[in-house]
Formats: C-alpha cells, structure tokens, sequence
C-alpha cells in the first residue's frame, strides 16, 4: 500500500490535500490557491510520481517561474506569486512526508530576488481640488464614494461593502467591518467566480476612521436605509469593477489623469505624512498590519532635507579641531 502512495502523481494528492486544506483557510485565500495550484503548480509539476520529488526539481522550477526564463531578475511571476507558490508546494509535501508518502526532503527553496520598483503615483494638490469640486457639485452615491475614499483612505473593497449602518453620523466616524470582492476559482473542469463579502484582509484592517464635520454633512444629505450599501444606494452592493470603470470615466470628463482607484488611498496617506501626522496614526487609518508597511510605503526623504543633513554634518566636521 506504501508503495501505491509513493507512485502517486503529485497532481492527486495535492488535489486531495487542498480540498481539505480548503476548509481551514478564508474563502479568498483558498480561491487564490486554487488559480496557483491548477495554473502554475499541477501544470508542470503533477505528472510527478510522488516518490520522485526532489529539492533540486522544484528548485529549478521555480527559478523557472521567477526568470520565464529570461534573464535573472527580468519577467517571470512577481515575487509575491512566487511565495504563494512556494507555501502551497511546502504545506502539501509536508503533509506527504508526515503521511510517510515521501521520504524527508530539505523544503527551504531560493529564488531571484524581485527587483522591480513599485512607485507611488499620487494626485497633484491641484488635481484633488479639481476632484473634490466636481463631486461637490455633482453629488451622487458613486461619486461621494470617490471622495470617501480620497478622504479616509479605505481600500475599494472595503467602500464597496460600506452601508448606512456603517456611518455613525452622530459621531461623525465609519466603521470598516467588512470588504467585497469578485473571487477567482479553479477546479478539475472549470473556472468560475462569485462575490464575496468578508471581513477585511488583516485584524488591523478592522478599524474605526473619523470624518469631517463636512464630509458628514454631505453623507446626511444622501443617506438611505440603514441596510442599503452607499455606492448604489440600493440592498445590491456594486462590485469593485463597477465602481473602478466608472471612476476612470469621472477622471476622463473631467481631464485629469488616469491614475488607478487605489492612488486615492495613497494619496489620503501621502497627505497625512506631508501634515506631519505620525505614522502610528497613519498606519491605524489606513488599516495597515504593522507601522513597518507605512514606512516602506510612504515615507520617502526630500532631496531638501538630505542636503540639510548633509550640510550639517559638513558643518560639523569643519569645527572638528585637529
């Protein structure tokens, strides 16, 4: 029977493996394990006898991945891709080996680094006040959405799951218990999707965030059933798709440039750093799981202050007496 085991083709077993391995994870991250396992895992790895899995093949797949074999460094999946790729690889071959299906195999993979630079676009001063004047002036469920997002910080998903009943306008505050987001799912036969609404994606992300006293004025100027969902105004919540096609149209009427829905929250953070707000603060706003994530974000020296520093330490040296 041992024997049997070791024949396995990888395939089986980690189909075996994920559809228990399933029930212990949120449903979003198992729908994005299931697009790593049947596209980049099973593909090329599952004719694999299970006795025939070393460290070095999946080594050199992965560097496979990581290069698209090009040059190191240079296309391929992105690194986070990358990980998930790895984690599936090492939770199900550890469950083989803890089965006696394989024998020990060293399971700590490398591979190259990602050198891509993600830069931070931002709305220009001007830019956001053409913004906010023309929502102001054009009020609707979508478009005050767009201006709670430039002016809290939330992630899309977290704006499209926002209702009434989130909004204490009393207190003038929104509650971020939850997020929406169309989930990707692969099996044996087919791909589908649906939408799912959960809560958010870290403990932190679950938070409270204030709203000025005009903010707040223009929410009771809309405000529904305490059920219905802001965006749509209706019990049927819009999808981030929806919301993400109609701001790009807003951006185009009204000539500014097209920079991504997720640009509002960046730049609501890089406003509170240029305000001199603390981190801590701007990490709790913006839902962040450590202080660590705003800083490698959003906190980037001037050229000014550099030279500042610079000059002050020149100015030190020269009153050194030798």
């Amino acid at each position: 029977m041992l024997l049997l085991k070791r024949k396995l083709k990888y395939s089986d077993y980690l189909i075996t493996w994920f559809d228990m391995h399933k029930k212990t994870i949120k449903d979003s991250t198992a729908a994005n394990y299931s697009l790593i396992l049947y596209d980049y895992i099973i593909p090329k790895l599952g004719n694999m006898e299970m006795n025939k899995i070393t460290h070095n093949n999946i080594q050199e797949y992965l560097y496979e991945l990581s290069t698209n074999g090009k040059i190191k460094g240079e296309g391929g999946l992105s690194k986070s891709t990358l990980k998930k790729v790895v984690i599936i690889i090492k939770l199900s071959l550890s469950q083989a080996i803890r089965e006696g299906i394989i024998d020990e195999i060293n399971l700590k993979f490398t591979y190259p680094p990602d050198n891509s630079i993600n830069k931070v676009e931002v709305f220009t001063k001007k830019e956001q006040n053409i913004l906010v004047a023309y929502i102001t002036k054009n009020i609707t469920n979508k478009n005050i959405g767009i201006l709670i997002a430039l002016l809290t910080g939330i992630r899309i998903g977290e704006l499209c799951a926002l209702q009434w009943k989130d909004i204490d306008l009393k207190n003038n505050s929104i509650s971020i218990t939850k997020t929406l987001q169309r989930i990707y799912q692969k099996n044996q036969n087919e791909k589908f999707s649906k939408i799912l609404i959960a809560t958010p994606k870290t403990k932190k992300s679950v938070r409270e965030i204030p709203i000025s006293t005009e903010l707040s004025r223009i929410l009771k100027s809309i405000k529904k059933e305490e059920n219905n969902y802001i965006l749509s105004g209706t019990n049927n919540p819009f999808e981030p798709r929806t919301i993400r096609q109609y701001y790009s149209r807003m951006l185009e009427k009204i000539s500014l440039r097209k920079l991504k829905f997720h640009c509002l929250r960046h730049t609501f953070a890089t406003n509170c750093i240029e305000l001199n707000v603390d981190y801590k603060t701007v990490s709790e706003l913006l839902g962040h799981s450590s202080v660590s994530t705003t800083l490698d974000l959003y906190v980037h020296t001037k050229l000014s202050q550099k030279q500042r520093c610079i000059n002050l330490l020149s100015n030190c040296i020269k009153n050194i007496e030798i």
